[in-house]
């Protein structure tokens, strides 16, 4: 599922911001959060500005994606050291 939902992530961050938005208005909920959360914030920025422009009724539903999102925790670098 990982290497399916890396490349979905790529192919995202490809698109504009108002485009992988329309796209996620169709998209399982979860499945929005893990793409968010695996994108670059550098990516992941302009969509969610293009996410707090949206209107419409499912404006509020792509509100709560964003926040969802914003709590995952991302991977950091490690910091064990042997």
């Amino acid at each position: 599922e990982m290497v399916n939902l890396k490349k979905l992530t790529k192919m995202y961050c490809a698109l504009s911001p108002d485009a992988a938005v329309k796209a996620f208005r169709d998209m399982d909920e979860s499945t929005v959060v893990k793409l968010l959360g695996l994108m670059k914030e550098s990516d992941f920025q302009p969509i969610f500005e293009a996410i707090n422009r949206s209107t419409g009724p499912d404006a509020k539903r792509l509100a709560q994606l964003a926040e969802k999102t914003r709590l995952v925790v991302r991977p950091g670098p490690s910091t064990n050291k042997p």
